[in-house]
C-alpha cells in the first residue's frame, strides 16, 4: 500500500525495479526476499527505495485489512454528537451571514495578484473560505496561528485588513510559498514538531489555530503530534480549524488514494473529550442543506474547548453591530 499520489511513471519504475530484482535472485534468495517483503514491506528489497522516493509503503496481513467504505457512509455516534450542537450552528450561521455575504461581494472570483484571495482556487474556497473570513470578522482574534499556509493565509489577511483589526498572523510551514512572506506577520520555517510550543500556548481565548497539514496518521507525522501534544496545551476558548474533514461521513472517494486518517482522530476527540465541541462542521452543514453547497464540497471543521465563551463572544459581537 502506498501513501501518496503515485504517478504512472512512478508505478512503472517501481514495477520494473521489482521485476529486475526478482529476475536476478536464486531459488534460495528468492525465498528469503519474499519472506522479507511479507515481514518488512517492499522497502526491504534493496533498490526499490529510489523508485518509491518519499512514498510510505505499508505491508498488509490481508487485502481485507483496507476496504474503503463509500463516502456516503455515516458514523452514527459521530453524527449524534455533531447533531447535539445544531442550535450552536444556527446561532453562528446567523451571526456570520452578513460577513459571508460581504466576502462574496468584495472578493474576486479570479486571481488579481499573488497576495489577495480569490474564490476560484483549488485548495481553500467556497463555504470554507467564507467561514474563515467571517469568523475572523466576528471573533476579532488577537492572534491567528496557521499550521500550513497558502490560500487560507490570503483570506485571513484580507479579513484582518478589511476590518482594520490588529490581529497578528503567524504561519508554521517549512516551505511556504514565496508570497506568504508578504502576507504573514511571522513565519516559522519548520515543521510543527520542531516548533516551540510557546507559539501555541501564546494563543488566548478568542484566538484561532488553523491546522491544514499532511492529514496522515503515521509514525512521525504532524497530525497525531498536533492532536496529542498541541491541542491539550491550548488555553480555554481557542477556536481550532481542521481541514479536509467530511465528518460524520466517511472521507469522500476523492480522498481514497490519499489514505488520510486525520478525521478519525478528530472524531475520537469529539466523542470522548468532555471539553472539545464542534462549532462549525462545514461539510455537514452543506450536506444537511443549512449551507448552499458549491461546486467544490467544503472540508472545514471548527471546534473549541470552551463553547460558552464562544457563544458569549459571538453574541457580544453581533449586538455591537446592531
Amino acid at each position: 500500500m502506498l501513501f501518496g499520489r503515485p504517478s504512472t511513471h512512478l508505478i512503472t519504475e517501481f514495477a520494473m525495479s521489482l521485476s529486475e530484482q526478482f529476475s536476478r535472485l536464486t531459488y534460495h534468495s528468492l525465498g528469503d526476499a519474499i519472506r522479507s517483503v511479507f515481514r518488512f514491506g517492499v522497502r526491504a528489497l534493496s533498490s526499490t527505495g529510489s523508485a518509491l522516493g518519499s512514498y510510505a509503503v505499508l505491508p498488509l496481513d490481508h487485502r481485507a485489512v483496507v476496504s474503503p467504505t463509500s463516502g456516503e457512509f455515516v458514523y452514527g455516534q459521530v453524527r449524534r454528537r455533531i447533531a447535539e450542537q445544531d442550535a450552536v450552528y444556527d446561532t453562528l450561521l446567523r451571526a456570520m451571514s452578513p460577513h459571508t455575504s460581504l466576502a462574496k461581494t468584495i472578493i474576486q472570483q479570479e486571481a488579481q495578484n499573488e497576495t489577495t484571495p480569490f474564490w476560484d482556487n483549488a485548495y481553500f474556497h467556497g463555504n470554507d473560505a467564507s467561514a474563515a473570513w467571517a469568523l475572523t470578522a466576528l471573533m476579532r482574534p488577537r492572534l491567528i496561528v496557521e499550521i500550513g499556509s497558502g490560500n487560507s493565509t490570503k483570506f485571513f489577511r484580507h479579513a484582518i485588513e478589511y476590518h482594520g483589526l490588529s490581529t497578528r498572523l503567524a504561519c508554521v510551514d517549512p516551505a511556504p510559498r514565496a508570497e506568504i512572506d508578504a502576507i504573514a506577520d511571522e513565519i516559522h520555517y519548520e515543521t510543527v514538531q520542531r516548533t516551540s510550543t510557546n507559539v501555541f500556548t501564546s494563543l488566548e481565548p478568542g484566538d484561532i489555530l488553523f491546522f491544514d497539514g499532511s492529514h496522515l496518521v503515521v509514525q512521525g507525522c504532524d497530525t497525531q503530534y498536533v492532536f496529542l501534544e498541541i491541542l491539550p496545551l491550548l488555553p480555554k476558548g481557542v477556536l481550532v480549524h481542521v481541514h479536509d474533514v467530511n465528518l460524520p461521513y466517511e472521507y469522500r472517494s476523492f480522498y481514497n488514494s490519499r489514505l488520510y486518517g486525520e478525521q478519525y482522530l478528530l472524531a475520537a476527540l469529539l466523542l470522548f473529550s468532555p471539553d472539545w465541541k464542534p462549532v462549525l462542521p462545514v461539510y455537514w452543514l452543506e450536506k444537511t442543506g443549512r449551507l448552499t453547497a458549491t461546486e467544490q464540497p467544503a472540508a472545514s471543521f471548527w471546534i473549541t474547548n470552551d463553547l460558552d465563551f464562544l457563544i458569549d463572544r459571538i453574541t457580544t459581537a453581533t449586538a455591537a453591530t446592531h
